[in-house]
C-alpha cells in the first residue's frame, strides 16, 4: 500500500444531474418504543427477511395520502384545512 499526496475528494466521483434525478431528500427519525415491542418488531422484520428500516418503510407506504403541499410551502389536510409552514 502506497500513500500518495494530494486531496481524497479529487479522485472521488463527482455527483451529476442525473445522479441527483431520481434520489428523494431524506430525513432521520428516531423514537423510543418499549424493549418487548422492538423485539416484536425485529423478529417480524427477520420473518419477512427485510429490515427494521424496510418493514417501517413499506408500512408507510401503505398509508393515505392525507396531506398536500399548497404552493405557499405548507401542508394541508384537506379535510380540516389546517396548514403548517415547512421548514
Amino acid at each position: 500500500m502506497s500513500l500518495s499526496a494530494g486531496r481524497p475528494s479529487k479522485t472521488s466521483k463527482q455527483a451529476t444531474l442525473a445522479d441527483m434525478a431520481d434520489s428523494k431528500k431524506t430525513v432521520r427519525v428516531n423514537f423510543d418504543i418499549d424493549s418487548d415491542e422492538h423485539k416484536r418488531l425485529k423478529l417480524h422484520a427477520l420473518m419477512q427477511g427485510k429490515t427494521v428500516r424496510q418493514v417501517l418503510s413499506d408500512f408507510i407506504s401503505t398509508l393515505p395520502n392525507s396531506t398536500v403541499l399548497n404552493s405557499k410551502g405548507e401542508y394541508e389536510v384537506p379535510d380540516r384545512g389546517l396548514t403548517h409552514p415547512t421548514r
